[in-house]
C-alpha cells in the first residue's frame, strides 16, 4: 500500500513559503489534524514536504458576529454555519525537511508547495521514518518558534541591563580606569569649574542612556511585530 493511500488528506494549501504554509480546510476535516502533528505535501515530482502545525486558526465572519449576539441559536444554524461555512479553518504549518529521491532531508526545501496542493496527515510509521535520520530539524523550531517567543521575555529586561550597565560604568573611576567620570573629576580640580563639569557627565550619560532605549524599544517592535 502506498503513501497515498495510507496518508490522510485533510486540506488544501492557501498560500505558501520555505519556511512555513497555510492550508485550508473543512470543520469536519478538522477533528483528524492536531496541534504538532507532522503533515506533509506531495508535489509534482513526488517530493514531499514536511512540517509541524504550530496553529489552527478558526476565522470568523459577519453571520458568525450576529450569531453570537442572538440569545439562542438553533441547532440548524449552528449546523449550517460549521460544515457549510465559505471560510475554510486555515491550519498554520512550519516546514522542518523535505524528502526527494527516497532520502530524508532535515533542511527547508528548495522551494515551496503550491497554493492547492494537497495537505496529508502522516502516519505513525511515517513519523518514525523522518525521526529516524537525527533532531536536525529543531533548529528550524529553535529558530522559527522558540526563539522569537523568548526574545520577547527576553528585550525589555535585557533593555534595562544594559541601562544599568551604562551607568555603572562610571564605577570603573574607583579602579582607576580613566573614564568620563575619571576626566570631568580632574578637570573640576583644576579649572574649579563643578556645574559644568556635572552638566557634561549628566548629558552624556542621558545621551547614552535614551539612545540605548531607543534602539531596543525599536528592536523590540520589529521583533514582535516579525512574530505577531
Amino acid at each position: 500500500m502506498n503513501e497515498e493511500q495510507t496518508s490522510i488528506p485533510i486540506g488544501k494549501l492557501l498560500r505558501a513559503e520555505n519556511s512555513q504554509f497555510v492550508a485550508g480546510c473543512r470543520v469536519r476535516e478538522l477533528e483528524t489534524p492536531a496541534l504538532g502533528a507532522l503533515v506533509k505535501v506531495t508535489l509534482e515530482d513526488q517530493s514531499q514536504i514536511y512540517g509541524l502545525i504550530t496553529n489552527i486558526l478558526i476565522n470568523d465572519d459577519s453571520l458568525v458576529r450576529q450569531l453570537v449576539s442572538a440569545v439562542s441559536i438553533p441547532t440548524d444554524y449552528t449546523a449550517d454555519n460549521r460544515y457549510n461555512r465559505n471560510l475554510p479553518v486555515e491550519i498554520h504549518v512550519l516546514t522542518i525537511g523535505y524528502g526527494s529521491d527516497g532520502q530524508i532531508h532535515h533542511q527547508l526545501p528548495p522551494r515551496p508547495p503550491l497554493s492547492l496542493d494537497q495537505l496529508f496527515l502522516c502516519d505513525s510509521d511515517e513519523v518514525a521514518r523522518f525521526t529516524s535520520h537525527g533532531y536536525a530539524y529543531l533548529r528550524h523550531i529553535l529558530r522559527l518558534v522558540v526563539l522569537p517567543q523568548a526574545l520577547r521575555v527576553i528585550i525589555p529586561p535585557l533593555t534595562s541591563q544594559m541601562l544599568n550597565l551604562t551607568k555603572n560604568s562610571s564605577l570603573a573611576v574607583a579602579v582607576g580606569y580613566p573614564d568620563l567620570v575619571s576626566v570631568a573629576n580632574t578637570t573640576l580640580n583644576q579649572t574649579g569649574q563643578a556645574i559644568e563639569g556635572i552638566t557634561i557627565i549628566m548629558i552624556v550619560y542621558l545621551a547614552f542612556s535614551l539612545l540605548t532605549s531607543a534602539f531596543m524599544n525599536w528592536y523590540n517592535r520589529r521583533r514582535t511585530l516579525r512574530t505577531s
